[in-house]
């Protein structure tokens, strides 16, 4: 192969790297935009200029508060109390436990945006105030929540009286198709029922019933 020949090769192999090199880079830019757009057009705004504070319940013991608050209702405030900005005072979360009347005051800062608040009482009724402090050390809300309430962590107390209903029915039942003599042998009423309604379910099934037919049919009679 001669020089000229061999120059011409190297050249076109230069040409080719260049080509390769180009084209992984345009679609690289291409991915970037692509990724860029895509994230400006759905990402959440971290601001929606509202004046608000949510609370929410997480479970019986705590909640998740989140808030917001524009400058101008923060000015407001701060106006009236004659300062400048809100790096004079302190921020505030105030707790309000509306069950037993008592309050708790909980330091923030202007970086946050929520907050947990745990050790609540259960089955208890709450609401949150976010606001300054001033010098007098009196309380200035900018924000306030909606009231929540803490589900309980124990057994409802509650009886189910729909049920105790059916129980009385099937006892009238059971007794009423000449089932008394087995109370007569030493048998309780709860007995007679436990052994009999296995026994009654069973013929009813086999009959194509459902549970609630057999219940609805149940009530017919009664009634």
């Amino acid at each position: 192969m001669s020089k000229m020949e061999g120059l011409n090769l190297d050249k076109m192999q230069n040409q080719e790297e260049c080509l390769t090199s180009s084209s992984g880079n345009l679609k690289e830019s291409i991915e970037e935009i692509e990724e860029s757009n895509i994230w400006s057009q759905y990402q959440l705004a971290e601001e929606y200029g509202e004046n608000k504070i949510v609370m929410q319940v997480k479970n019986p013991t705590s909640a998740h508060i989140y808030w917001e608050f524009t400058t101008e209702q923060a000015n407001h405030i701060l106006a009236k109390l004659g300062y400048q900005d809100l790096s004079q005072v302190a921020l505030i979360l105030r707790l309000y436990d509306l069950t037993i009347s008592k309050e708790y005051d909980i330091n923030t800062t202007l970086e946050h945006r929520d907050w947990y608040i745990n050790e609540l009482n259960p089955g208890h009724n709450y609401l949150v105030k976010l606001g300054i402090i001033d010098n007098e050390t009196k309380f200035h809300p900018i924000v306030e929540s909606n009231p929540i309430k803490t589900p309980r962590n124990t057994v409802s107390d509650n009886l189910d009286e729909e049920w105790m209903i059916v129980e009385d029915k099937l006892e009238k039942i059971y007794l009423l198709s000449g089932k008394e003599e087995l109370a007569e042998r030493g048998y309780s009423s709860p007995e007679v029922i436990k052994k009999e309604e296995r026994v009654f379910n069973l013929s009813r099934l086999e009959e194509g019933y459902s549970s609630f037919s057999i219940l609805k049919g149940s009530s017919e009679i009664i009634e």
